[in-house]
């Protein structure tokens, strides 16, 4: 399949809760008024705007599974990679 590379694709934040976890409600209720918008061809996560330094491995995980729950079924989700070397990359 050859990627839709038009249209938006927006990196989105990521809200944190009070303990300095993920907001996943918040979080869901965000990327999903992303995806409501019109031109909207995939959501960015582990992108820049998205925290991902301040997140641990499976942090960043989780957010692609929140991020993939809250958008329509017809929404790409494509995640950045962070990693301090190769084998952590391949991880």
């Amino acid at each position: 399949m050859t990627p839709d590379l038009t249209g938006v694709h927006p990196a989105h934040l990521v809200p944190f809760d009070d303990r300095g976890e993920i907001h996943e409600e918040a979080l869901g209720e965000h990327v999903a008024a992303l995806d409501r918008i019109d031109g909207l061809n995939a959501m960015v996560t582990n992108g820049h705007g998205a925290e991902v330094f301040a997140l641990s491995h499976d942090e960043r995980v989780r957010l692609v599974e929140l991020v993939d729950d809250n958008v329509g079924s017809g929404t790409p989700v494509v995640s950045g990679l962070v990693a301090g070397s190769t084998r952590e990359a391949v991880e």
